[in-house]
């Protein structure tokens, strides 16, 4: 194996120099084999079902250490490479290099450093293709499916079986359940429960653009709104409406319960409806953040509603214990805990002349305790007194769907993959900083710096003293400019003026524009864009986000990263000329 790597080194060294210098053969091979062990760790890493129990399951790279060690193996691959290629550096010994051989040199600096801290993402691969198989999308939907209908029957929460919650027949979705304390009519039809009552309206509507001026008097007193992209359209109550017809009592029951265990995020109704409640229409309203924050698709708890009237008015005691049957083999194959068989369960729910709830079970295991920090409502005390010792964790097995669903459908590389490509591209520039200017010069840049940072600051400082406080852009402005005009003169230096001051001085400026080039680019972009923001806010107000209105790095977007990149790579290509003109400057 000696002979072999002995052999392979001195064919590089003979035919190819900077691959041989580099060491990059070794170092991807090297990094390669981590990588595959990274993957085979994410193939285990989520075995156990119990796992997926907890949210941000995807996120367990983070989680169980697994980012310390890959850190801290990156830093060690980095290490070993830099002791073993430092000890040649034939640019430094006058090395007939050429332009183009210095930039591959930068080039594969880049890959050996990106490969070298990217573990994360075969480790995320591993995980993905392990879900992806062992959770089979045809078998999901279907477990899913059934654990939708066996939330009928959870019975965890009474407010999600009170009658406002009801949108089956389909007449009482477009009518508006008003519940708030006060409120009632009592001279026109209303239902009650307890303490609580019931009453219909009808809506009436207001809209407006979203680009007018929001005038909140005009709009007060609104139920709640909707907003497209550029329209929000006010509900308000109308008049009282008899529905009892369609409604025949107001105790909790399970012909009332219109939500989803779990909608998959590409089903076709899926999502949130974008509705707002309108908490302080009142002053007498008390602020609940359940009812505001009660958010979920009409249209799905429509649907959802509807096929519990099917399911219930069939009335077949075969299909509800099926029913159940099937969620608690669901819940064992994820491992999800219970204390109770589908024979009690069945018998705990199945009240067939309405389906009143009797009975509540708990989603995790009871404890016995109750803190009398206020007086009870006569609605927990109705609760307290039906709650059974029995309980099913369907909140972990509803994190298990989520899990898999969002571990099937991530992007492994995201947003995260900019991080790792501009660590290893200023990672790759210092090294080549290094490798061309030397130690002495890059500490000496590092110290300039740092000195003119503290410049830049001061200046803006006496300048925003200077001017009048309600020139906040007029500051920002000041920065970017001057910022500009001193990155500016140091990019000239090498250009222009090299053989008219001393190689250090030359080299320090050549230093920070390799490193600030791109931050350069960037600089200017960003000064075009700020202009072009102002000069829309001026012609078309605050509201210009909506106008067709062309701002630069907005209209670029997400690829400006990528943009930058290859500007910095065409500049590294290009600059490595000024770079050898450098170094053949006489010292002193």
């Amino acid at each position: 194996m000696k002979t072999y790597i002995h052999k392979i080194n001195q064919y590089l060294l003979e035919h190819h120099p900077t691959i041989w210098n580099t060491k990059i053969v070794w170092m991807l091979g090297i990094s390669a084999a981590i990588h595959l062990l990274f993957f085979v760790f994410g193939l285990v890493a989520l075995t156990d079902p119990e796992l997926l129990h907890e949210r941000g399951a995807m996120h367990i790279f983070f989680d169980n250490g697994t980012v310390f060690f890959s850190v801290m193996l990156s830093i060690l691959l980095i290490v070993i490479w830099l002791i073993n290629m430092f000890k040649n550096n034939a640019f430094k010994n006058f090395y007939p290099v050429s332009r183009l051989k210095l930039f591959i040199q930068f080039v594969f600096y880049f890959i050996i450093i990106f490969c070298a801290t990217t573990f994360y993402y075969s480790y995320n691969l591993g995980l993905k293709v392990y879900i992806s198989n062992t959770y089979e999308d045809a078998t999901v939907y279907n477990e899913i499916k059934a654990s939708n209908n066996a939330a009928i029957f959870f019975s965890h929460n009474i407010e999600k079986y009170t009658l406002n919650k009801r949108k089956y027949p389909f007449i009482l979705s477009e009518l508006y359940c008003e519940t708030r304390d006060g409120f009632t009519k009592t001279e026109k039809p209303y239902f009650e429960f307890l303490d609580l009552k019931y009453q219909y309206y009808s809506l009436y509507t207001k809209e407006r653009k979203i680009s007018e001026t929001y005038n909140e008097n005009f709009y007060n007193g609104y139920v709640y709104k909707r907003r497209t992209d550029s329209i929000e359209t006010f509900y308000y109550r109308d008049t009282v409406v008899d529905v009892s017809q369609y409604v025949k009592t107001a105790i909790p029951s399970y012909y009332n319960y219109s939500s989803t265990f779990y909608s998959l995020e590409n089903d076709e109704i899926s999502g949130y409806d974008s509705v707002d409640y309108n908490y302080e229409s009142d002053l007498n309203y008390d602020y609940n953040y359940d009812f505001y924050y009660d958010t979920d698709n009409i249209d799905k708890s429509k649907l959802s509603n509807k096929n519990v009237h099917e399911i219930l008015n069939r009335n077949n005691p075969k299909e509800i214990k099926q029913i159940l049957t099937d969620f608690l083999k669901i819940a064992d194959i994820y491992e999800v805990k219970y204390n109770i068989s589908s024979e009690q369960w069945f018998n705990l729910v199945y009240h067939p002349q309405d389906f009143e709830i009797k009975h509540l079970i708990n989603d995790e295991p009871r404890e016995d305790y109750r803190l009398a920090i206020k007086e009870e409502t006569e609605l927990e005390k109705f609760v307290n007194e039906h709650t059974s010792n029995f309980y099913i964790e369907t909140d972990k097995l509803h994190h298990a769907f989520e899990n898999i669903e969002d571990i099937k459908d991530a992007d492994i590389f995201g947003e995260s993959i900019h991080v790792f490509i501009w660590l290893s591209f200023f990672l790759a520039i210092t090294i080549f900083m290094f490798r061309v200017t030397g130690l002495k010069s890059l500490l000496f840049t590092i110290i300039t710096v740092g000195v003119l940072t503290i410049f830049v600051s001061l200046l803006t400082t006496l300048f925003a003293f200077a001017s009048k406080p309600s020139s906040g852009d007029s500051v920002g402005f000041f920065i970017m400019y001057f910022t500009l005009i001193l990155g500016t003169i140091i990019l000239a230096i090498p250009l222009f003026f090299a053989s008219n001051l001393k190689k250090q001085i030359v080299s320090i400026c050549l230093n920070i524009s390799l490193s600030g080039f791109v931050l350069y680019i960037f600089l200017i972009i960003g000064i075009i864009s700020l202009h072009q923001e102002n000069y829309c806010r001026d012609h078309f107000g605050y509201d210009y986000r909506y106008n067709d209105c062309f701002i630069l790095m907005s209209s670029i977007g997400f690829y400006l990263s990528y943009v930058l990149l290859a500007i910095g790579l065409l500049f590294m290509y290009f600059y490595t000329g000024i770079i050898k003109k450098w170094k053949a400057l006489a010292e002193g």
